[in-house]
Parts: structure tokens; C-alpha cells; sequence
């Protein structure tokens, strides 16, 4: 019996995803649930598919970050690094997108599709080009 990948790695990280933001919403005073993909509350609900997780733009990145090259150390605190901040930019993104739903939610489709996919794309490619920056700097300074 074959297992997908979706089924073990990418709906799970997803549901994290998911309840990561739902504890941000709660934090700022949103009475939200969360079930599994999907958080909801009386005002608006949105469900995260995969695409909208991060995975796709930290797949990028790392594959960037190990295909450049530089010391396997300063190739991990890249991976690291940029995971964590590709992570916490996929998190401002959902939670916004929660707000423009309860608040503008004529404009949520293009802040969504638009705006918010534009940005996490720049934003990861960003954070690459910084990062190279940096480990041709660390490498130059060591020679």
C-alpha cells in the first residue's frame, strides 16, 4: 500500500500551519477554531490548502540555499533562517487574510491570489539573494 507524500508530510504540516496562526488570531482576540486546515470563527473562515503552507517557496529556498556553493554550516544556518522567516512572513500572510475577510472581503481574492502569493514569492527569493550575500562575504573573509 503506497503512502503519499500529501498524506504524511503536507496535509499534516499544513494542520500546523493552520493551528500556529489560529493561536496568533486567538492571541489578538479572535475567537477562532481550528479543524484541521480550516480555521473558522463566527465572523469568517478560511481553509489553507497546500500552496497557500509555505512549503512551496521553502522548497525553493532550500534548494537554492544546497545548490549554492558555500560550507555545509553556513548552508544550514541558511536553511534554518530562511525557513523561520518564509514561516513567520506565511503567518502575517494568514492572519491578514483572516482580517481582509472579516473586514474587505471583496478584496480578499486579489489580496490572496495577488498581493499576499507576490509577496511570499519576492520575500523568498529575497532571503536567498541576502543569504548568498552574506555566505560570499563569510567566504572571502575566511580566504
Amino acid at each position: 500500500m503506497a503512502v503519499s507524500v500529501d498524506a504524511v508530510v503536507v496535509a499534516p504540516y499544513t494542520a500546523f500551519v493552520a493551528r500556529l496562526a489560529g493561536s496568533v488570531l486567538r492571541l489578538l482576540g479572535e475567537p477562532v477554531t481550528v479543524t484541521g486546515c480550516t480555521i473558522s470563527s463566527p465572523r469568517f473562515a478560511v481553509l489553507i490548502y497546500n500552496g497557500c503552507n509555505g512549503l512551496i517557496t521553502s522548497l525553493v529556498f532550500v534548494s537554492a540555499v544546497l545548490a549554492f556553493p558555500a560550507r555545509w554550516t553556513v548552508k544550514a544556518v541558511g536553511v534554518v533562517g530562511g525557513l523561520l522567516a518564509i514561516q513567520l512572513i506565511n503567518q502575517v500572510r494568514i492572519v491578514s487574510l483572516f482580517y481582509i475577510g472579516i473586514f474587505l472581503p471583496s478584496f480578499f481574492n486579489d489580496a490572496h491570489i495577488v498581493v499576499w502569493q507576490s509577496i511570499v514569492i519576492v520575500a523568498g527569493v529575497a532571503l536567498w539573494v541576502a543569504w548568498a550575500g552574506r555566505a560570499v562575504a563569510f567566504r572571502r573573509a575566511r580566504q
